[in-house]
C-alpha cells in the first residue's frame, strides 16, 4: 500500500511540475520594416567613398545652383577636364542605374550653345559628347548591383569644347543636368 501511495503521489509531483512548466510557455513575435531609401549626389573627384549612408550625409555636394562648376578662360584654353563624382545610396534591389540627361550650355538672350564631353573614368572608360546642336543627350554613368544598403559611385570629368566656346557670343552660359536613379 505503501508502495502505491508513493507511485500516485511521485505522479501528481511529476503531472503538477510538467503542468507548470506549460503555463510557463509563451510566444515572442518580433518584426520591422526596413523602408526604401535612396540618394545621389556629385562629389569632388578625390572624395572616398563613403561606407555608411550618416557619412555620405555628410558630404557636401558640388555642382549645386549655389555652387556651380565654373569654367574659366584659362579652364578652356588649357583644356582643363574638372574631375567629379557621382555616389548614391540605395537599397531598392537587385540593380539600379544611374541616369543623366545633360543639355548644352546656352546663355539668356543669345542663340549659340557650348558643347562638352564627360569622360567616365573608371573601368571601362568611356566619353560621352553633348553636342551643341542637340537638344539633351541622355547616359547611364553606371550600373550597380544592389544587396541589401549598398553605396555606389563613378568618377567622371568634363571638358568644354574649346571650338563652340570661341564661337560663340558673350554671355553666362548654364546647364542643369537631370540625375536619376532608376532600374533597368
Amino acid at each position: 500500500m505503501l508502495k502505491r501511495i508513493i507511485i500516485i503521489l511521485t505522479f501528481l509531483l511529476l503531472s503538477s511540475l510538467i503542468f507548470a512548466a506549460t503555463l510557463d510557455q509563451t510566444e515572442l513575435y518580433v518584426s520591422t520594416s526596413v523602408p526604401q531609401t535612396f540618394s545621389v549626389k556629385i562629389v569632388g573627384g578625390n572624395v572616398t567613398v563613403p561606407t555608411t549612408k550618416s557619412v555620405f550625409d555628410g558630404l557636401d555636394a558640388v555642382g549645386t545652383s549655389s555652387s556651380p562648376i565654373t569654367f574659366s578662360t584659362e579652364d578652356v584654353n588649357t583644356s582643363v577636364r574638372k574631375q567629379l563624382k557621382v555616389l548614391a545610396y540605395c537599397n531598392l534591389g537587385p540593380t539600379q542605374i544611374i541616369k543623366v540627361t545633360a543639355n548644352p550650355m546656352t546663355a539668356s538672350g543669345v542663340n549659340t550653345k557650348i558643347g562638352y564631353e564627360v569622360r567616365l573614368i573608371e573601368s571601362p572608360t568611356t566619353t560621352e559628347t553633348v553636342s551643341k546642336s542637340v537638344t539633351s543627350k541622355t547616359f547611364n554613368l553606371t550600373t550597380f548591383s544592389v544587396n541589401g544598403f549598398t553605396i555606389a559611385s563613378k568618377t567622371f570629368d568634363i571638358q568644354l569644347s574649346k571650338t563652340d566656346w570661341e564661337a560663340a557670343a558673350a554671355g553666362a552660359y548654364s546647364t542643369t543636368w537631370t540625375i536619376d536613379l532608376t532600374t533597368p
